[in-house]
């Protein structure tokens, strides 16, 4: 298997999470990718939690497809 690297989701506005996991490679391509991600993982930050927990969160994703979100809380301690 070669390692391959699909890109960066930096921007905190709708409908870009801070992590997509595909099952399928996408086609190599200069133009954004129109696939939908298996998987998004949401790193909440500080100031953005109304955004990753709000409808532009998990529910905008599962509107378009995405079948599974993952909020992640760096802050929340294990117990």
């Amino acid at each position: 298997m070669r390692e391959r690297t699909f890109g960066k989701a930096l921007c905190h506005a709708p409908g870009q999470s801070d992590l997509a996991i595909f099952c399928a490679e996408p086609p190599d391509s200069d133009e954004a990718i129109e696939l939908i991600p298996a998987v998004v993982v949401e790193i909440l930050s500080p100031g953005y939690e109304d955004k990753d927990l709000g409808p532009d969160g998990a529910p905008f994703y599962l509107t378009y497809g995405v079948r599974d979100v993952v909020v992640f809380d760096p802050r929340q301690k294990e117990e």
